[in-house]
């Protein structure tokens, strides 16, 4: 997942007497953000029914378009999820994942509430778990959401990444 493939480009800028096209090979390292989604606490709506809350995730800015989305767990405020997603990275350094927390009731969503995970603070390797308190969008108790993430080099495995000196 993530994964947008290659687009190849060739511009070349120059004065007349400059040689056209040398090759300048991308080197910036790819990462992964993994996040897991482990549960989350007091996600209540307006309505009398209890909710059937997920998480939708969505990253920004970047390359493609990556939406996540976990399970609706139906008839609780107390959801436990434990479901983890890979995000395709270009620059963490300036990128925030989109957090949604909603309910679904049939083919309707209504939102309960928003948090932005800004990746800039997170270094490559270590293994952050977090609760985070998220303003409700119904009523005036925070929201609990509870997750793990760990940014690593692409096409490594999570949660079991030793860092190797040298990288980003």
């Amino acid at each position: 997942p993530g994964d947008a493939g290659q687009i190849i480009t060739q511009v070349h800028i120059a004065k007349l007497d400059d040689t056209p096209f040398v090759s300048n090979i991308w080197k910036y390292p790819l990462y992964n953000a993994w996040i897991e989604f482990l549960d989350a606490a007091d996600c209540s709506t307006s309505s009398n029914k209890l909710p059937n809350p997920f998480v939708r995730t969505t990253i920004s800015p970047c390359l493609n378009n990556q939406t996540f989305q976990t399970k609706a767990i139906e008839n609780t405020a107390n959801p436990v999820w434990n479901e983890k997603e890979c995000i395709l990275l270009d620059n963490f350094r300036e990128q925030v994942i989109n957090i949604t927390l909603a309910s679904q009731y049939g083919n309707r969503e209504k939102p309960i509430g928003e948090y932005k995970l800004p990746l800039r603070n997170f270094k490559v390797g270590p293994s952050y778990e977090q609760t985070v308190q998220i303003e409700s969008a119904v009523n005036k108790q925070p929201i609990s959401l509870h997750y793990r993430i760990q940014i690593t080099a692409k096409d490594t495995e999570p949660f079991r990444f030793n860092r190797s000196p040298g990288l980003y």
